[in-house]
């Protein structure tokens, strides 16, 4: 992975345990980079009418990790989406200042993120439902757990807002990566909902899509 992402590992270092006093793996990492991108990457570079993208199908990660640790066997295989997303960052650079957000959907899911986005900010979401790429197997386990996958933890899925002209050509490259061939636009910025997110169901209502509550899924 360190190779595929041009990264060096230039030392290491290795300590045993004895058991009942820690166990397990412990890693300790430390970087140092260049700045590759010229430009800020902000919510705050945010304007309306801006698209909302999203690189790949959601839920998958969670969904994994939750049916392992309680050996649930859900019929199929569901595997995480774990992934290196440097690839996939280092491609969009071209947009320029077109490219006004990225983030990683981790913990809190989609739900999170977009909330994020627009939280103490003048615009809002609109987010449609039916364009969210989710796995069939993801949704019928999501479903039978009384789980949204909106809400799931992922681990190979960027979100990105770009400007209303450049969307197609961000999808279009995110689509020449394995994992981002599933990309989608599923939005729009608007002055409409200033904070808010606004999710068009799938039935064709509207509601507001707030920050998760209760227990996240866990994030490895």
């Amino acid at each position: 992975t360190a190779d595929s992402a041009g990264v060096n590992i230039i030392t290491g270092d290795t300590k045993v345990v004895p058991s009942g006093k820690g166990g397990n793996i412990y890693i300790n990492t430390s970087g140092i980079g260049i700045k590759e991108y010229s430009e800020t990457i902000s919510a705050s570079r945010i304007g309306v009418s801006d698209a909302v993208i999203i690189s790949g199908p959601i839920g998958s990660h969670g969904i994994a990790i939750m049916t392992s640790r309680e050996s649930i066997n859900p019929g199929s295989k569901i595997r995480s989406d774990v992934a290196l997303l440097y690839p996939l960052c280092r491609s969009l650079f071209g947009l320029s200042s077109r490219l006004r957000f990225l983030r990683d959907t981790t913990r809190g899911g989609l739900a999170a993120i977009l909330n994020e986005i627009c939280s103490e900010n003048s615009f809002g979401l609109n987010i449609r439902e039916s364009a969210i790429p989710i796995n069939d197997d993801v949704r019928a386990v999501s479903d039978i757990l009384g789980l949204n996958p909106i809400e799931i933890a992922n681990e190979g899925v960027l979100t990105l807002v770009t400007s209303r002209d450049s969307a197609q050509e961000a999808l279009d490259i995110l689509r020449r990566h394995e994992i981002g061939k599933e990309a989608a636009i599923i939005g729009n910025v608007t002055e409409a909902y200033p904070g808010r997110v606004i999710l068009e169901t799938l039935v064709g209502g509207k509601r507001i899509l707030d920050y998760p509550r209760g227990l996240l899924l866990p994030r490895i």
